[in-house]
């Protein structure tokens, strides 16, 4: 492993399971983020402090914690479009966009709906993340340095990355081919750097804020990360999902 991998799982932690554990804690995060510190949603309408909606009933949810204080820093969710047999559900940004995916051809031969899910409530809590660095102290400078990153003392980024990780591990396990999502495009532009890259749907939408739809197949999306940044590469391959790859017709590297 390299030593930004060794890095990352000395500090961080990726949960994905148990599933009713994760959720819950999920659930606690999002009203942090959502309702406290960027006020997307109302505090009074979210009086146990979890920020759940319908789509949370069949969702697949990650989190990312600092290891040592095993304080929840950032969580992300998948959200299957496929249902029972052929009841093929919707995604949350067709609640708001019913015709997006249809308006620009992306049916089921580019998007088969049975294995593709949109990542949602992607969230960075930014009161855990403002005291990380004195949590992770002057190692963090040294140990990204050597491997070209220079973050001025953020770790925004390896926290992101965790979160895509989780994305990753929730999609093998649960046969997840495709995902959907709308992002913002500085998240994007920093999801390049990784090489995780996106296919854009249309132009900029008015959801949440000033978002960028897209879409991706998760086996290019590991090739580019493979292509762009090894020892981030190393860092997904090292985690514990990663035997269960080359098992699953279609993901082989």
């Amino acid at each position: 492993m390299t030593d930004f991998s060794i890095f990352f799982n000395r500090h961080f932690e990726i949960k994905t399971d148990p599933e009713d554990i994760i959720r819950e804690e999920a659930f606690r995060l999002r009203y942090q983020v959502y309702c406290l510190e960027r006020g997307f949603a109302d505090v009074g309408g979210h009086v146990d402090r979890r920020e759940s909606d319908r789509y949370d009933r069949h969702s697949l949810h990650g989190i990312v914690r600092h290891r040592e204080s095993g304080q929840s820093i950032a969580t992300v969710r998948l959200v299957p479009g496929g249902g029972d047999g052929h009841d093929y559900r919707t995604f949350p940004i067709e609640q708001a966009y019913p015709n997006l995916l249809s308006d620009y051809g992306l049916g089921d031969s580019i998007l088969p709906r049975a294995t593709t899910a949109e990542i949602s409530r992607f969230a960075v809590s930014r009161a855990s993340h403002r005291r990380l660095p004195q949590l992770i102290g002057t190692e963090q400078s040294h140990t990204l340095a050597r491997g070209g990153w220079t973050f001025n003392g953020r770790c925004y980024p390896l926290v992101t990355f965790g979160l895509f990780i989780a994305l990753m591990r929730l999609s093998i396990r649960n046969g997840i081919t495709h995902w959907i999502a709308v992002m913002e495009p500085s998240l994007l532009r920093l999801l390049g750097r990784f090489g995780i890259r996106f296919h854009t749907i249309g132009g900029l939408l008015d959801y949440h804020g000033s978002r960028q739809p897209c879409y991706g197949r998760v086996q290019d999306i590991r090739l580019g990360v493979r292509t762009r940044e090894q020892h981030l590469f190393d860092l997904a391959e090292h985690d514990r999902w990663a035997a269960s790859v080359n098992t699953m017709p279609g993901v082989a590297l």
